[in-house]
């Protein structure tokens, strides 16, 4: 009897090991952004007028609640940097119990063939500073010490010397290296088909606004605005777009097993620009661009 009791819940209790793989049907479904006009954007987008929200404070941070065509959604700001991003994160999935995570915000670009309004929904997602600074080496001019180079598989950039990150999470008893953190391939492919049908976005400079599902990103405690490390990122590591806070987000959510999807408008080039930055010209329309494309897809998710 115990033995046909065991084989019943190994069907009927779904393992924590496949959630992040089988990550549809959702019911409870986590959503972010960095600062007030991204998670307003995302709620007047997705929200029907006078939907009811049932908010709370915890240490801090605001959650609002609200039922919408049979889904639970939570609502709430990560806070702008990597360490916020990570906080949170961790604080809604111990909280709330969400069946996923989706961020809509803003980032800026990197590669130079995107433009303001354009969207990206990367699969994966990189750390841009977890790195080594290294002197040079005083016996080779123009190179570094080698012996303090181990372990850092990702290029460097000067003194910089890119690394892997190196994290643990139940199941792997032993931290390992991880040179990205992905976003939930269910997820990524339901954003394709949105992507395909076309969505009304209002392109920033002298063409429609697109969707580019798939592909990389980074993060770092950083606000980009420089060309040289713009154009050296894009040659390194093919990356589409910049922000301070999604690849905590993916971190910790690959940590706890939790399906995560980030949708970004790019708000501007990340110092690829002529003069000075443009984010403050374009923050809303790349807010609202990604509010859109999220929206989008949370109503698509069975």
């Amino acid at each position: 009897m115990r033995r046909l009791i065991f084989l019943l819940l190994l069907f009927l209790v779904p393992s924590p090991f496949l959630r992040a793989e089988a990550s549809v049907p959702l019911h409870r479904i986590a959503v972010m952004g960095a600062f007030s006009e991204e998670i307003a954007a995302i709620e007047k987008e997705l929200l029907p007028v006078g939907t009811p929200l049932a908010s709370q404070t915890i240490n801090g941070t605001r959650f609002d609640e609200a039922d919408v065509n049979g889904k639970h959604y939570v609502f709430f700001l990560s806070g702008i940097s990597m360490v916020n991003a990570a906080m949170t994160t961790q604080l809604a999935l111990d909280r709330f119990h969400p069946d996923a995570v989706v961020f809509s915000g803003i980032a800026g670009g990197v590669d130079p063939s995107l433009l303001p309004g354009d969207v990206v929904v990367p699969a994966e997602w990189l750390h841009q500073m977890e790195s080594a600074w290294i002197n040079p080496d005083p016996a080779k001019p123009g190179a570094y010490v080698a012996e303090e180079t181990r372990g850092t598989p990702s290029g460097h950039y000067g003194m910089m010397f890119f690394r892997d990150v190196r994290v643990v999470r139940d199941g792997e008893p032993q931290p390992t290296s991880r040179h990205a953190f992905p976003a939930d391939p269910a997820l990524l492919a339901v954003a394709r088909t949105v992507a395909a049908q076309g969505a009304p976005l209002e392109g920033g400079k002298n063409r429609p606004a697109k969707v580019v599902v798939g592909g990389r990103a980074m993060s770092g405690p950083v606000f980009l605005d420089n060309r040289d490390f713009r154009e050296f990122a894009f040659k390194q590591w093919q990356v589409e777009g910049h922000d301070m806070e999604s690849t905590a987000v993916a971190q910790v959510c690959w940590v706890n097993q939790t399906p995560v999807l980030i949708v970004r408008g790019l708000s501007d080039l990340a110092g690829g620009q002529a003069g000075s930055n443009e984010i403050k010209k374009y923050v809303l329309l790349a807010a609202k661009n990604a509010a859109i494309v999220t929206a989008r897809v949370l109503r698509a998710i069975p």
